[in-house]
């Protein structure tokens, strides 16, 4: 599969994709929906986004495929979590 990658414009999210996506210590897996919602103070004053967890995996697979193909694609609430993505 990842020679069939290495030619292609490949696009991935942030979270729960290329990062844990974690709540109050908690990694959402679409089981409890009530940890999906964060809340509106996290948001905008915690590390929240900071912190994920990158997933070793979907690292490695990065590294084998031409970095001007990838495209790193994901949506933001507040400026604080598309600072924190930046980072």
């Amino acid at each position: 599969m990842l020679e069939r990658l290495k030619d292609s414009y490949i696009f991935f999210d942030i979270d729960g994709t290329l990062s844990e996506y974690r709540y109050n210590d908690k990694v959402y897996s679409g089981l409890c929906p009530e940890l999906g919602c964060q809340k509106l103070e996290d948001l905008l004053f915690s590390d929240l986004f900071y912190q994920a967890r990158p997933l070793k995996t979907m690292q490695q697979i990065i590294s084998q495929l031409n970095p001007k193909n990838v495209f790193i694609l994901g949506t933001i609430v507040t400026n604080n979590e598309i600072e924190q993505k930046y980072r």
